[in-house]
């Protein structure tokens, strides 16, 4: 699994191994459209919001793990990645 690179090239310095200054982009592109954050989740393989479904399996995933909110944002990339494989083999 690749590491997750930011869709939008003005967020490339920005990944998951490294802390983002969230609040920062929401002053700075306040008035902006949330999909140059979030990026665009609608399509995946041609199906509509397939994004958003296989998300929010993911976190159904780690709270079957016994991870909560808090425990899932403080995890180590590299944990994530770990995790990520394990639910998109299974």
């Amino acid at each position: 699994m690749q590491g997750y690179i930011w869709p939008y090239r003005r967020y490339q310095h920005c990944d998951l191994s490294r802390s983002c200054n969230g609040a920062g982009w929401v002053t700075d592109y306040e008035g902006e459209p949330v999909s140059d954050f979030y990026g665009n989740w609608n399509h995946v393989e041609g199906y509509s919001d397939g994004g958003y479904y296989l998300g929010r399996e993911f976190n159904l995933y780690l709270e079957g793990l016994g991870l909560g909110v808090r425990e899932v944002g403080t995890l180590p990339i590299e944990k994530i990645k770990q995790h990520a494989e394990s639910f998109l083999s299974g």
